[in-house]
């Protein structure tokens, strides 16, 4: 039987430690339940890694929590992997500005909008599913530009980490 509750003196520190079920607090494998030094302490539900492919079909991971509501979770992402580790790492976003150029001679304002995608974004599914998507297909920096830059994650896999917390989602599911 696994030591599951540490008080007092640890390898981490002193302080209030707790494993998951069937882990070893003393000498953890997986993420703790409750450890005292993070602050307000939230508690984690699940900790998850995958990746998914530039072509991957849905363009998505489902992870499931199963707490039948929208949990608070983190998310970061890369597309760099080196001996099992992100040498990048980024959070996911989603966005789109709109621009206004004065009017020249007279004529009429232009209007335009640049949309930024990152390679990754995730969503509540349902209740119970938290669903990562690979946006590397669709991220561009700027619509207008010249340079390139549009497609500057096409084709690429994106290595995902999340943290599902017991914490309800107060941000209104759009994440951290």
């Amino acid at each position: 039987m696994a030591n599951r509750i540490s008080i007092g003196a640890h390898s981490y520190g002193y302080g209030l430690y707790v494993s998951q079920s069937g882990d070893d607090v003393l000498n953890p494998s997986k993420a703790l339940v409750f450890d005292s030094r993070a602050g307000n302490a939230w508690t984690i539900k699940k900790i998850a890694e995958g990746s998914i492919g530039p072509n991957a079909s849905p363009n998505y991971n489902t992870v499931n929590h199963a707490l039948g509501y929208n949990p608070l979770v983190a998310v970061r992402w890369s597309t760099s992997i080196t001996n099992g580790k992100a040498t990048e790492v980024y959070d996911p976003g989603w966005g789109e500005e709109w621009r206004e150029s004065p009017a020249e001679s007279g004529g009429q304002d232009d209007f335009f909008t640049t949309t930024w995608r990152d390679g990754c974004i995730w969503t509540h599914h349902d209740t119970n599913n938290v669903r990562v998507h690979n946006m590397c297909n669709e991220a561009y920096v700027d619509e207008g530009s010249d340079d390139g830059d549009e497609n500057f994650l096409s084709n690429s896999t994106v290595y995902y980490g999340i943290i599902i917390f017991h914490n309800g989602d107060f941000t209104g599911g759009r994440g951290l």
